[in-house]
Order: C-alpha cells, then sequence, then structure tokens
C-alpha cells in the first residue's frame, strides 16, 4: 500500500458531513484501538473522539507486474466504524440504535468508490461482508469488507534503462523524396544530414 492510497480512502471517509461538520470525529489507521479504550481498572480511557472509523488492509496475493509494477489483486480493506452511547435516550440503557445510521452511511460513500491514489491505480470497492463486535461495554463496533484490486507502480523502473514517462514520446526524423507521379525513386534522407 502506499500512503496516498490510505489518504484517499480517509478523505473519502471524511465527506459524511451533518451540518458543516464531519460526522466522524476520528479516521485513522486501525491499531486495535477498542482494546485500548479501558484501563487496568476497567475504566474507559479513550485516546480518540467518537464515533471513529479505522482503516485496515488485509494481506493480498501480490503479482509481478512488469518493470517493478506489483498489483493487489483481491485486496481486503475492513473498516472499523465505531461509537460510544450507554443511553439511547428513550430509556433503554446500552442500546445504540445510531450505530446503524453510521454505518450505513459509511456504506454510502464506500461502495463504489474508486480512489484516485497518485502513481497508483485502485479498483472500485465493493463491500462483501459486515460482522457486529459485541464484546466492548458501550462501545459499538461494526467492521465493514470491502473488496478491491491496487496497482502499486511507485518503483517502476526504466523500459531500456530509459526513464520516461508512459507513453514514451514519438520522435521521427526521417523525410522520403521524390514523387509517386515520376520514374525518380524514394529516397530516405535524415534532415540533419
Amino acid at each position: 500500500m502506499t500512503r496516498q492510497f490510505f489518504d484517499d480512502i480517509k478523505t473519502q471517509l471524511l465527506t459524511l458531513q451533518s451540518g458543516g461538520a464531519s460526522v466522524l470525529k476520528t479516521v485513522a489507521r486501525w491499531n486495535n484501538q477498542v482494546e485500548l479504550l479501558y484501563d487496568e481498572q476497567g475504566g474507559r480511557n479513550p485516546n480518540f473522539l467518537f464515533p471513529a472509523c479505522f482503516i485496515s488492509f488485509k494481506a493480498a496475493e501480490i503479482m509481478q507486474l512488469a518493470q517493478g509494477v506489483q498489483l493487489y489483486e483481491n485486496l481486503i480493506i475492513d473498516l472499523h466504524i465505531l461509537d460510544w452511547q450507554i443511553d439511547a435516550g428513550d430509556g433503554t440503557q446500552e442500546q445504540n440504535l445510531e450505530i446503524y445510521d453510521l454505518k450505513e452511511l459509511v456504506f454510502s460513500v464506500m461502495n463504489k468508490f474508486s480512489p484516485n491514489a497518485t502513481n497508483d491505480s485502485a479498483g472500485t470497492f465493493m463491500r462483501i461482508a459486515e460482522e457486529d463486535d459485541d464484546k466492548h461495554h458501550g462501545v459499538y463496533h461494526f467492521v465493514q469488507r470491502y473488496k478491491t484490486s491496487f496497482v502499486n507502480n511507485s518503483l517502476q523502473e526504466p523500459v531500456n534503462g530509459i526513464p520516461s514517462t508512459v507513453p514514451m514520446p514519438v520522435e521521427i526524423d526521417n523525410y522520403v523524396s521524390g514523387s509517386g507521379d515520376t520514374s525518380e525513386p524514394y529516397i530516405k534522407t535524415n534532415p540533419g544530414t
């Protein structure tokens, strides 16, 4: 993966707006943040704001293409959607139904999303799975899984020893003299000689 690819996903998630502000208060790389929410005495100790979405990349088979280009085929991206709410405001404790709205908002901007990573290209995101992680007190954790492909050409090697952009420019310096309506032969010349 490249940093730009990650940033493209993060930027897309931050497009979720409500009243001019981002719906998601934290969008970052997944590092098992739910395990760090509670201290040793069982107290809540978050180091980020809710609602949050964390991005993780699952290992994908890498296919070597020509000139150092690599294809991550069937790349899996997990989006960890987290929210905190003890009281839903309607008298029910430990029941946050707003998480369903939040996960659908994330789905609305990520399904069929195509990143525009610089010097790379990625396929369209398609949601392939979703699961509810209910092992955390007061924290609602949904994982949405997306499948895509990714081409990394950041280490592209020169073609025939010539670093260039693709496609290489065409240069033609040869001229043909002679006429089609005479018996004069066609003579190929180089204008510099």
